[in-house]
């Protein structure tokens, strides 16, 4: 049933909850292609994610996203990830729910923490490493109503490995769709 579905499949979540490792699985499962859309801004302006942070900062950062996300929203049948903070814009929110189906992978924020200081490249990161924790648990509480508002949840665990996860997603797509 859900291989009929044509909109898109939209994975958030926070930074590190594996939406760019589940996406491709979920993707070639579901025969649909694949796209991250931190890949997409760093193909398109030749910069990491964190050296256009470095360059022009988060606002911009956030202009670029906005954007991706408006021409991803056009386009039907693909897996996404979807950057961490890209759901908190009223604007991208509409447009994911207007395009597809969104998916959280809500994943626990001790596994966040552990996954991320394996992690040097996340510019919202960057600083003090004492406060490191602290700054994830603020941003995960900001944005997590946000990711609440998603049309399906899957609850990651940190022992999960990523096939169960698609497996668990695709069982949920078809109750669902």
């Amino acid at each position: 049933m859900f291989n009929k579905f044509g909109g898109n499949i939209y994975l958030i979540g926070f930074m590190a909850s594996g939406k760019s490792t589940i996406g491709p699985l979920l993707a070639k499962k579901m025969k649909r292609p694949f796209l991250d859309t931190d890949e997409w801004i760093e193909v398109e302006t030749g910069l990491s994610i964190a050296e256009f942070f470095q360059k022009y900062g988060e606002a911009e950062f956030r202009r670029k996203e906005n954007n991706c996300i408006r021409k991803i929203a056009e386009i039907n049948a693909m897996v996404i990830a979807v950057g961490g903070g890209a759901v908190i814009n009223p604007a991208n929110w509409l447009r994911l729910k207007q395009s597809g189906i969104t998916i959280y992978l809500k994943c626990p924020v001790q596994e966040i923490i552990k996954r991320v200081n394996k992690d040097s490249s996340r510019p919202l990161l960057t600083g003090d490493e004492s406060q490191k924790a602290d700054r994830i648990r603020n941003l995960f509480l900001e944005r997590e109503p946000f990711y609440e508002m998603a049309d399906i949840t899957i609850e990651c665990q940190p022992n999960d490995i990523p096939e169960t996860t698609v497996k668990r997603i695709i069982e949920k797509l078809e109750v669902t769709l």
